[in-house]
């Protein structure tokens, strides 16, 4: 790995790239886990510039000109010069990556909707609020508005998002990927597979499987509040049917879309 370091140190400083690739996968997927994988090989970040980015997309994801967006991901490119990019924010500005870099590759990480769910709730209760974040957090809730139903009271007393706004996040933002990356340059990968998949993924982008770490989960909440199994079985697997349905099938072929299908999974 050292050996490796140390060309990565010379290839960014030349401007050359062994390859390059983009993870597309939403936040609380493994984005961190990936970065990690990379970084003692390749020149690889996590949520690169999420200061400058999250003011961006909040100020400019609504409106039909995407013309900030394409000069910022040619910029930041070429400040920057990463194999690997690694982050939840990328697929607002997928369309643009996309079509800017026709020869770079996507990893997709997906997580099942429950789980996922869990760990956004987790996330919102365990840990600080900051400067870059907060807007973050209080743009997904103007983009996917809350309506709480009867037996969401728990939801709504600890100041967490319905179902309805949780799921539909967790579908919009997987369908975007599905429907704008390229098939033959993207590899799915679930989030529960990461460390299995090493040896998929480096034969994907085309480099030595000894190159890439294998990564412990990162980046979780130091508690888990189980905030779904509090709340009604048959109104969390009605709205994650409703919502994630079609996506879950294709992800998990064979398994129901039912929280008691991936509590112990």
């Amino acid at each position: 790995m050292r050996r490796g370091w140390i060309a990565k140190v010379v290839r960014r400083l030349l401007g050359r790239r062994k390859f390059h690739a983009f993870n597309v996968g939403a936040g609380r997927t493994g984005t961190l886990s990936i970065h990690k994988m990379f970084a003692p090989c390749y020149v690889s970040m996590h949520e690169p510039e999420a200061e400058i980015l999250v003011p961006l997309i909040i100020e400019n994801e609504a409106k039909p000109d995407r013309g900030p967006f394409r000069d910022y991901v040619v910029r930041k490119d070429r400040r920057l010069r990463l194999e690997m990019d690694s982050s939840g924010l990328n697929v607002f500005l997928l369309d643009e990556i996309v079509a800017a870099f026709p020869e770079a590759k996507f990893l997709f990480t997906i997580r099942d909707v429950f789980s996922w769910a869990e760990s956004m709730y987790n996330r919102t209760l365990n840990h600080k609020r900051n400067a870059t974040w907060e807007p973050w957090r209080e743009f997904s809730n103007r983009k996917w508005p809350s309506t709480y139903h009867r037996g969401e009271e728990l939801l709504k007393n600890l100041a967490l998002r319905s179902l309805d706004s949780v799921f539909a996040q967790w579908r919009d933002v997987n369908q975007k990927v599905l429907e704008t990356v390229p098939r033959e340059r993207c590899l799915l990968v679930k989030t529960e597979e990461i460390s299995a998949a090493r040896e998929r993924i480096a034969a994907f982008l085309g480099v030595p499987a000894d190159t890439l770490a294998t990564p412990a989960r990162e980046n979780q909440s130091s508690k888990s509040n189980t905030i779904l199994a509090r709340l009604d079985r048959n109104l969390v697997n009605d709205a994650a049917e409703a919502y994630c349905g079609a996506i879950m099938k294709t992800v998990y072929p064979g398994r129901d879309v039912k929280l008691e299908a991936f509590l112990r999974s």
